[in-house]
């Protein structure tokens, strides 16, 4: 089955599944033609997703589900603790509500009357995660440096772009800029392909000394064909803000 299909079949948007798939939650059987990678997804692929949406929708962790998937052995742990964690936010959400209900949180004056209101709900709760593992970029960049032994780059090279990728491999190509999209890095990309090498072949034709160059000649016209029939010379390069290269080889380390 192609992706819109499965897209179809499960009610999940196409991107979604690529996460999943990047995630490594379901893994559809591919095959190479022309360079380029073409996924098939199985019935069972199909069903993986399903039983995976389900479990997202009730907010287990995607990293809880892939440990379940590769060892069902762990579930009654991973149950567990799920139950755990639900009891204490419904726990905590259930003091919050009573506070909320007691209506005296609207007279607060400022941000810290209504923090003091609300300190003994939120003692015993922990900061989102988003909190947590906030990125920092320079900062992140600086510490990643500093864990790896690298030297910090003079702060003038942090500004403008670097390549991070240069080759032939378009299904390569793809699944970097899905990685970097996944990961909120921003980029931008340089295709040289048939059609632009026809265009710059015909410049070349359109100023050269023939004594009629605007008329191709016979070669012109092989040139040509091969220029458009030959995807091996086709190339793609992606380039990233030279303050997100640590993000972006982060990013890369899923792929296989």
């Amino acid at each position: 089955m192609k992706i819109k299909e499965v897209a179809k079949a499960t009610g999940l948007t196409e991107k979604t599944i690529r996460y999943y798939e990047h995630r490594g939650l379901v893994i559809p059987s591919s095959t190479e033609l022309n360079g380029r990678r073409f996924r098939d997804y199985s019935p069972e692929d199909v069903t993986t997703l399903k039983a995976v949406s389900t479990l997202r929708r009730v907010r287990f962790p995607v990293e809880e589900i892939g440990r379940m998937q590769q060892d069902p052995a762990c579930i009654p742990e991973v149950i567990r603790d799920y139950g755990e964690s639900i009891e204490e936010t419904y726990a905590a959400l259930g003091r919050i509500r009573e506070l909320l209900r007691q209506g005296d949180l609207r007279s607060a004056e400022n941000i810290y009357a209504l923090a003091e209101k609300l300190r003994p709900a939120a003692e015993n709760i922990p900061l989102p995660k988003q909190d947590l593992h906030f990125r920092f970029r320079q900062l992140d960049r600086i510490e990643a440096e500093k864990r790896e032994g690298v030297r910090s780059r003079p702060s003038g090279l942090r500004f403008g772009w670097t390549e991070i990728y240069n080759g032939k491999d378009r299904n390569r190509f793809e699944e970097m800029q899905t990685s970097l999209r996944l990961a909120g890095i921003p980029f931008r990309t340089r295709t040289f392909t048939a059609v632009e090498r026809l265009s710059a072949q015909n410049m070349v034709n359109m100023t050269s000394n023939a004594p009629n160059p605007r008329v191709p000649s016979a070669t012109n016209y092989s040139l040509q064909f091969k220029l458009l029939s030959d995807k091996n010379l086709d190339s793609y390069s992606i380039e990233v803000r030279r303050k997100d290269t640590l993000r972006a080889d982060a990013a890369f380390r899923e792929l296989k």
